[in-house]
């Protein structure tokens, strides 16, 4: 019994070690993973124009911000695509003066040089279009001495183009590439173009002048009918 009773315990102890080890590997390497999970995205992700604010010729800002706990990044690039019938780029801008900037505080090499874009404006198709910038660290920074962690990339400008006719509303997408050759990041140390894990684009929305003015009538409606609800409670009940 008591022979039993020690093979028992020994099972169990060789048991509690094996899952010991196997928590151990299974959380090492869901935290490596993690680790490696980088992100690009567009702010503000939608940006909307009625035909007051939003007139042909009017300009507007987005900007790119990359995020990653490891990224050990010494250079960037993007490459947007967006409708060229509703929407232009017309310049971009490496905002060297941010301390939000990815490589703040650090020498540079930016091209095409910021404000012009130079020759990465390429018309595709019909309605479609695309542009593109970057930077590295001018210094190679030796592994682990490159950025990570959240920070903004670039600042693009874009001209409104077209208003659309009544009833109807103009979309425009401001979407990265999704290919390692346009829109990546290089480590530090290495020479690999890495993409993102993780795309989040941005929009343009320019709203038809006929849809403002029954917005703008239900709220004078709306406001006037408040009024005179409360003109009513305050009259005095003739008897």
């Amino acid at each position: 019994m008591k022979k039993t009773y020690r093979t028992f315990k020994c099972f169990l102890c060789v048991a509690l070690v094996l899952m010991a080890t196997l928590l151990f590997v299974s959380s090492n390497s869901s935290f490596k993973v993690h680790a490696q999970e980088t992100a690009i995205y567009v702010e503000p992700s939608k940006v909307t124009f009625d035909q007051i604010n939003g007139t042909v010729g009017t300009l507007f800002n987005v900007t790119v911000w990359v995020d990653g706990p490891a990224m050990d990044m010494k250079a960037w690039q993007v490459k947007m695509w967006f409708n060229d019938t509703i929407i232009n780029a017309t310049a971009w801008y490496e905002p060297t003066w941010d301390t939000d900037y990815v490589f703040y505080g650090r020498g540079t090499y930016a091209a095409p040089t910021p404000p012009d874009i130079g020759n990465t404006y390429v018309h595709v198709g019909p309605g479609n279009a695309t542009v593109g910038c970057g930077a590295v660290l001018s210094t190679a920074p030796s592994p682990g001495d490159g950025f990570s962690g959240t920070g903004l990339a670039c600042i693009l400008t874009f001209k409104i183009l077209a208003t659309p006719p009544e009833g109807q509303t103009y979309t425009s997408p401001i979407a990265f590439v999704r290919d390692s050759k346009y829109t990546y990041y290089i480590k530090a140390g290495q020479s690999a173009k890495t993409a993102y894990t993780t795309y989040t684009n941005g929009s343009c929305d320019i709203i038809p002048e006929l849809q403002l003015i029954v917005a703008l009538l239900i709220l004078m409606t709306a406001t006037v009918s408040v009024a005179l609800a409360k003109k009513a409670i305050k009259k005095p009940v003739s008897i």
